[in-house]
């Protein structure tokens, strides 16, 4: 059916970006950073990522709403959850759309890369796409 057909590409398209995967293969990471990226976070961690993401473009609290519902929106849409291997990634793209429907300075894609280097700019640019599609937006 048109629906299974839709759900394969989308489950074919998000393991292209699989964190677990990046972060395994990372020549970059030495085995207890990946053990800390693949294990649960902890609230702090998830601040942590939060505060760094906030430093580089100083979003308002509307946008943080937005990117809150966003981030539901996808995973009711997706039937995910928020897991330690995509929390950082689906953070980071439901905070740029966001920024994007509030109007505010956006994160480049070339800051979120600096941000959390396991994706490339383009990726990130794929994976916003992808995020859009889901959200029917």
């Amino acid at each position: 059916t048109k629906n299974e057909i839709q759900e394969s590409n989308f489950v074919r398209a998000f393991a292209r970006f699989s964190e677990l995967k990046r972060i395994t293969q990372h020549p970059g990471l030495n085995h207890a950073d990946k053990l800390k990226l693949i294990r649960k976070p902890s609230p702090n961690r998830i601040k942590s990522f939060l505060d760094k993401l906030h430093s580089f473009s100083h979003y308002s609290s509307e946008v943080s709403v937005i990117h809150f519902i966003l981030l539901q929106r996808f995973l009711h849409a997706s039937g995910w959850e928020l897991r330690s291997i995509n929390w950082r990634i689906l953070t980071m793209i439901s905070l740029r759309v966001a920024q994007k429907m509030e109007n505010e300075y956006v994160l480049s894609v070339e800051e979120l890369h600096r941000v959390y280097p396991l994706f490339t700019p383009q990726e990130f640019c794929s994976l916003e796409k992808l995020f859009l599609e889901i959200i029917d937006y």
